[in-house]
């Protein structure tokens, strides 16, 4: 009996030894981090961490300012525009439409744009749009504002516009188109009647069929260029000291008063083809 006990003891001994855990292999040894790993768990245990990369981005877009006004007037109505106070740098066209009022619409952009207001004023024989800046603002040098806008009239108004840099342009007025403007480029086409000022800028005019209109242009350094329509005979007046001239018109019956002049402004008359 008690050696039957003893083989059974000795039985279960060797079957918990067998069913023991096996040793797990040994870890291959691993090698030492590298210098630049070490640096990086250096500068994040110490909270050093480089700035992250940005993507390049383009130039960013200038603030626009919509503006805009306008006036009941009358079909003839004389519009005067003032644009240029403060530097306010201005590109305007004219356009003549069927409507029965003056409508101002643009877009300022530029670093003193918020600045510049514009002020719609007078009656409806005589509107008047301008634009203006605080003169605590304005600079003797460059433009605070710029502007490009159109200006929508009557077909028999009449424009009467000053600025200082910039341009005009109008198309298709039957009224007159009186300008007095420093550095504007202006670009006329139409007008029964055109008195033109500018000190650097230059003139493009372009008459049209069957309107012979009075046409008086000054510069001082500007050029000056007039379009005449086909079949024009009569006779232009252009006269420059310093410039060129190129005139095969200066002959002929007067149609009209056609009266370019220059002071050191190239002046060219050529008949459209």
């Amino acid at each position: 009996m008690v050696h039957r006990r003893f083989a059974l003891l000795c039985a279960l001994l060797l079957v918990g030894i067998a069913s023991g855990p096996t040793p797990s292999p040994s870890p291959a040894p691993t090698r030492p981090p590298s210098l630049l790993r070490r640096l990086g768990n250096f500068f994040m245990a110490h909270g050093v961490h480089p700035a992250p990369r940005q993507r390049p981005t383009g130039p960013a877009l200038p603030k626009s300012y919509p503006i805009h006004g306008s006036m009941i007037v009358r079909p003839n109505a004389v519009v005067r525009v003032s644009c240029g106070r403060g530097f306010v740098a201005c590109y305007i066209h004219a356009i003549a439409t069927s409507q029965s009022n003056a409508r101002f619409e643009g877009v300022l952009w530029g670093p003193k744009a918020a600045l510049v207001h514009l002020h719609v004023t007078g009656s409806p024989r005589s509107p008047h749009f301008w634009l203006g800046v605080d003169n605590r603002y304005a600079s003797r040098a460059d433009a605070h504002a710029y502007l490009r806008a159109r200006l929508y009239l009557p077909l028999d108004a009449s424009i009467d516009a000053t600025g200082i840099t910039g341009a005009y342009d109008v198309s298709g007025l039957r009224g007159s188109c009186i300008f007095n403007v420093a550095s504007m480029e202006l670009g006329i086409r139409g007008c029964s009647k055109v008195d033109a000022m500018t000190v650097a800028g230059g003139v493009t005019l372009q008459l049209l069929p069957g309107i012979w209109p009075d046409v008086r242009v000054r510069t001082e350094s500007g050029s000056i260029t007039l379009l005449l329509p086909r079949g024009f005979t009569g006779r232009v007046h252009a006269r420059t000291l310093e410039g060129n001239l190129r005139n095969p018109f200066d002959t002929g019956f007067d149609e009209g008063r056609l009266i370019l002049q220059s002071l050191s402004g190239n002046i060219e008359v050529r008949a459209n083809p």
